[in-house]
């Protein structure tokens, strides 16, 4: 009935409709990591509201709306929700109402980020955004996150790692809720902001990058403080290529000497933070533990080789139904476990089964793979910063949780990944005006 209403109206939609449906796509956007910053003071302070959910949800049903203008995006979209709530429905088909409701809200979740993808794509593409306007959800994303978990130091909001006993925790996650969640968005937006300082004054880069290290070391997770060390050499590494000297004998002299610089300034940072009390305590004296009590698997996926053990110990593999479509996640619930291992990829395949991990992993190496074809074709930092978001996004669901089924993190993934496409499209632009004046 809408794509009917649409179609006697059609100069109504692609007009007025349409230009209020993409402005208020932006805006909400622009709003989304401050909506979810919001939801956790809300939290904090002992309301459960679902301010987040309610606008992860507004936002969707807003892509759908643009999306219609493409009949072949708005289809494929629509087909793949359909499909996963039906796999969602099927997962949960012995169990109440209830259930299945939390099947589909997790269902939503994974299906979140495509939608949004999809429609910046296709903004991009029909030149319906402008580059101005993703670049301020990318902004705006940033300082929102910043605001959120710096608010842990005047004590609003929780440790990243609960402490035992007199240790208050590990670290500040602030106003969010999911620190994983953090960790991933920091790092996307991290690189694609110190890549575009590529020429910069030094004091800016050095700036820049004490920052990075500052704020990783608030968070302390494993993986944002590898992340940042990744990010921060590659950099170092593009922006040492720019030197004058192209001798490799200096390049690698330049390397090791801001490597080893930034290591010590990484461990002068952790170290002054650490002595006063800024975290509840030690973040070496956590990893410590861990390793010694759990070895170095337990040390790498803090535990959830166990949780997976736990969950594999009550799974029934045997049947069909269950590799196929999952054993949903009431199922896991009703049983007192821990229902997450917190491990992206194993998770979906518990709950939805191995055709839903099929395709959430075809869809994330197709946008891998198609970030890399986008670097080799314009080879510059942006594109590289990109595709190193990408991959870290990627890898990292493999180690936690909260990535591929992140909504924060699918605004600010998706808005990278279009910046990148709005490049790729202008340097065609480029090459067909110079084709056409060399004819």
């Amino acid at each position: 009935m809408i794509s009917i209403f649409l179609q006697k109206n059609a100069n109504i939609y692609d007009g007025k409709l349409l230009g209020l449906a993409i402005k208020l796509f932006i805006f909400l956007c622009c709003i989304s990591i401050c909506v979810d910053m919001l939801n956790g003071l809300f939290f904090f302070f002992g309301f459960s509201l679902p301010i987040s959910l309610l606008t992860k949800f507004l936002i969707m049903l807003v892509s759908m709306f643009v999306l219609l203008k493409d009949k072949y995006i708005f289809s494929f979209v629509f087909l793949l929700i359909a499909l996963f709530f039906i796999i969602a429905l099927i997962s949960e088909i012995d169990s109440g109402m209830l259930k299945i409701t939390l099947a589909f809200a997790n269902a939503f979740k994974i299906i979140y980020p495509f939608v949004i993808l999809c429609t910046m794509f296709f903004l991009v593409s029909n030149s319906k955004v402008s580059r101005e306007s993703l670049l301020r959800v990318m902004k705006l994303s940033f300082v929102f996150l910043i605001v959120g978990v710096f608010v842990g130091y005047i004590g609003v909001g929780n440790s990243t790692y609960v402490g035992e006993g007199d240790n208050g925790g590990v670290g500040t996650k602030g106003l969010f809720i999911a620190g994983n969640e953090v960790a991933a968005c920091f790092l996307v937006l991290y690189s694609f902001f110190i890549f575009r300082l590529l020429f910069s004054r030094l004091i800016v880069v050095v700036f820049f990058i004490l920052f990075g290290a500052f704020f990783s070391v608030t968070l302390a997770t494993k993986a944002v403080i590898l992340g940042y060390f990744i990010v921060t050499l590659f950099f170092l590494l593009w922006r040492l290529s720019y030197c004058k000297s192209k001798s490799k004998l200096n390049f690698l002299k330049g390397f090791f000497k801001l490597s080893i610089l930034q290591l010590f300034v990484f461990i002068f940072i952790f170290s002054m933070m650490d002595y006063y009390h800024f975290l509840s305590f030690s973040i070496l004296e956590r990893l410590a533990h861990s390793y010694f009590t759990n070895g170095l698997v337990g040390l790498l996926f803090s535990n959830r080789d166990v949780f997976i053990v736990d969950l594999l110990s009550v799974s029934d593999l045997y049947s069909f139904k269950n590799i196929l479509f999952g054993h949903g996640i009431s199922y896991f619930d009703e049983i007192s476990l821990k229902y997450s291992a917190e491990i992206d990829p194993f998770d979906i395949f518990i709950w939805y089964g191995s055709f839903a991990l099929v395709v959430v992993f075809f869809l994330y190496f197709i946008l891998l793979v198609y970030s890399f074809r986008i670097f080799v074709i314009l080879k510059s930092p942006s594109a590289f910063s990109n595709f190193i978001s990408n991959v870290l996004v990627f890898f990292l669901a493999f180690f936690m949780g909260h990535v591929w089924l992140s909504g924060m993190l699918s605004v600010i993934i998706a808005t990278s990944n279009a910046l990148a496409y709005v490049d790729l499209l202008k340097n065609k632009e480029r090459f067909i005006k110079e084709r056409e004046l060399t004819v």
